[in-house]
Parts: C-alpha cells; structure tokens; sequence
C-alpha cells in the first residue's frame, strides 16, 4: 500500500504536466485567434471603406443619371415639338412662295430690235 505523500509524489508531475500542456493549448488557441482576428480586422477595414465609398459613389451617380434622365426625356421632347413647328412654319413659307409665283406675271423675253 502506498503513503499518500508516495501516491501525491507520482501523480502531481503528471497533473501538472497535463494542466501545463492545457493552459498552453489554450493560450496558443486564444494568441492564434487573436492574431488572426486582428490581421483580418486590418484587411477588412480597406475592403469595408472602399465598400462604403463605393456604396455613396454608385447612389450618387444613379441620382445624376435619373435627373439628366428626365432632361433628356424634356430635350426631346422640345426638340420634336420644335421640329413640328418648324416644319409647319416652312409649310406656310413655302405655301405663301407658291401664291406669290402665281400671281407673278411671267416674264416676257426681250426681243432683239429689227432693224
């Protein structure tokens, strides 16, 4: 039989040995995460600003594209009304021209004088 400073003797360095190689594979876990957390942390934030930027960017130019939507559907549309216009106006110069040459008597030749 066994004292129990013999059986405390034999089983405190294995004790010890295991709680050592558990504390520092926990340690190890808990350091790796961390530095992992951290180079991740620093690789995102890049990603996440340019994100973000690119987010404001992209709205914006979508707000620009749907006003200078609208003003070219407004360009259009007052170019086209223009043209109707300017096609009725010429219409009537080129009515008013046909009046004219009618009512215009036409012209005689001169004849040369006999002599």
């Amino acid at each position: 039989m066994y004292t129990p400073y013999e059986i405390f003797k034999f089983w405190m360095p294995v004790i010890s040995g295991f709680a050592f190689v558990i504390k520092a594979y926990t340690s190890t876990k808990k350091d790796l995460a961390d530095w992992a957390e951290r180079l991740l942390q620093n690789h995102l934030s890049h990603i996440e600003e340019a994100t973000v930027s690119t987010e404001k960017e992209t709205k914006q130019t979508n707000s620009l594209l749907k006003d200078s939507m609208g003003k070219t559907d407004m360009l259009q549309a007052t170019v086209a009304d223009h043209y109707d216009k300017n096609m009725i106006v010429w219409q009537s110069v080129l009515e008013s021209l046909t009046v004219l040459k009618e009512r215009t008597p036409a012209r005689r030749t001169c004849m040369a004088k006999r002599k």
